[in-house]
């Protein structure tokens, strides 16, 4: 596997390897040629501890819009990010602050706007 290899040639410290995260295809996660299972032979040669694979949550989140209606998604999306909020508002409220809530970014954001 060409693209494994140029990882060794990298001369990384495997031992600091925690987690890999991946799309979920086979060529990712498959048990014998898949991207993590190189990467556990490796972890086996060096004698250190397999690393987490973790799917994408992005990819996550595309798969569960492809099974569930919109609206039920969204949802728990605003009642997770509205729980989150209050949470931090308390918590901010305990630190006795100067900010009662997330401070917001409203000025011109350039490589978003295309301005390079």
């Amino acid at each position: 596997m060409k693209s494994f290899a140029k990882l060794n040639d990298l001369e990384l410290d495997w031992a600091k390897l925690a987690s890999v995260t991946t799309d979920g295809a086979p060529s990712m996660v498959g048990c014998v040629k898949g991207v993590v299972a190189h990467i556990n032979k490796e972890m086996t040669k060096h004698n250190h501890l397999y690393p987490i694979a973790i799917h994408c949550l992005i990819h996550q989140q595309a798969l569960c819009y492809k099974s569930l209606k919109w609206d039920s998604v969204m949802k728990v999306v605003v009642s997770c990010v509205n729980f989150i909020r209050a949470q931090f508002q308390e918590f901010l409220s305990e630190l006795n602050v100067a900010y009662e809530d997330i401070l917001y970014n409203t000025g011109s954001i350039g490589w978003v706007e295309g301005e390079f």
